[in-house]
């Protein structure tokens, strides 16, 4: 809503330059002291990065070369941790330096939602320096985007603020970006399904020339091929393009002359008693938004009137942005409660009955997933 709000809004993604392996030791122990770990645990930790010593291996030759002094171990469990605390300090200074604006971060996915980029956009990257200074996470400006949210000629938007700050002029602006798999800001549309679909199409003919029958392809496809879209289904409604691509890919996995059998037939394969069944699309992407309200505990009702009544209410609203405004996340997961509720399955409905079966009150959000889309699965016939 912050578009509607503000004049100069913007969505900003950054990217750090070889995160994992450029965070520096000296900041991330005295992080560590700072947030008030134990000694010994500190001590502990500094022993798997002491006498990190790298050598070089050269014409039979065996020569010392470099102690590393900055990186996390890559492959050890703990790194994530120790990363995430190393980038708390950065998120809370963001959010004491800019309380207007909307801060969040997975791993090193740091995503920021400014409420006017002309005015902040000098001490954004300011701060960015000073913190890559002292932690050694520099950013990638190159790889950092900038989404404005008002309407303007995008070069005209990248003069303005190289003007007020020349480390700008690297950073790429567009109406869209990725940002943890799936495309955000005004011009995403459906490209979020561009990607999954092209590798959901290239392993359902890879897999079709396996030939190792209707059991086994049944097992490779809920694993292997439908995983790809399934991150993306269980925030956005599949497209007709997506279903097309469905319907095509299980005419390659399962061929037979004719309509010998349609994709209902293989999405029921249980009942005629086969161990496993194809799964489906649609009801898949219905189920797993099922599994995200519960999860998550979020009202999309709520929300989508809550951003009907900012639209209503603000003189900032872009008609070719129209499409954009009515296709949110909660949008789509609204969409999906009412349509689940149509065919009779409720998230209430659903834990009743696991209830009923034994399940201990907190049931675990796969669980609902898993019971939705078997609800649904009946339902459809």
């Amino acid at each position: 809503m912050y578009s509607f709000n503000n004049d100069n809004a913007a969505i900003l993604l950054f990217d750090f330059k070889a995160a994992f392996p450029s965070v520096s030791h000296q900041f991330l122990f005295r992080t560590l002291q700072a947030i008030g770990l134990p000694t010994y645990w500190i001590n502990a930790l500094r022993a798997f990065y002491r006498g990190n010593k790298h050598w070089l291996k050269f014409a039979g030759g065996k020569y010392p070369s470099v102690d590393s002094k900055c990186g996390v171990r890559q492959g050890c469990p703990i790194s994530p941790l120790l990363f995430a605390l190393v980038a708390d300090i950065l998120l809370r200074k963001l959010s004491s330096h800019f309380p207007q604006a909307f801060t969040r971060a997975f791993a090193d996915d740091t995503a920021m939602l400014t409420h006017n980029l002309l005015t902040t956009a000098a001490p954004i990257l300011a701060l960015f320096r000073d913190y890559g200074s002292i932690s050694g996470l520099h950013l990638n400006l190159p790889k950092t985007v900038a989404i404005p949210l008002w309407l303007a000629n995008l070069q005209e938007i990248k003069q303005q603020l190289t003007s007020i700050d020349n480390g700008w002029s690297p950073v790429e602006f567009a109406w869209t970006a990725k940002y943890l798999g799936l495309y955000v800001g005004p011009g995403a549309h459906d490209s979020s399904w561009t990607a999954p679909l092209a590798k959901f199409a290239k392993r359902a003919n890879s897999w079709g020339n396996a030939a190792v029958g209707l059991l086994h392809t049944s097992h490779a496809y809920r694993t292997y091929i439908m995983s790809v879209l399934s991150y993306v289904a269980q925030l956005l409604t599949p497209t007709q393009e997506c279903l097309q691509a469905e319907s095509k890919a299980l005419a390659r996995l399962v061929p037979g002359p004719g309509n010998w059998c349609t994709s209902q037939d293989l999405w029921h394969m249980r009942d005629a008693g086969f161990p496993s069944a194809f799964i489906s699309l649609n009801l898949l992407s219905l189920a797993s938004k099922l599994r995200v309200i519960y999860s998550e505990k979020v009202v999309p009702k709520r929300s989508v009137d809550l951003l009907q009544a900012a639209i209503a209410n603000s003189d900032r609203i872009y008609l070719p942005w129209t499409k954009w405004y009515n296709s949110t996340y909660m949008h789509h997961l609204l969409q999906a409660e009412n349509t689940a509720q149509k065919m009779g399955v409720t998230i209430r409905n659903i834990r009743y009955s696991l209830l009923q079966e034994g399940h201990e009150t907190a049931i675990h959000k796969y669980k609902i997933q898993k019971s939705a889309y078997d609800w649904l699965l009946k339902q459809e016939c």
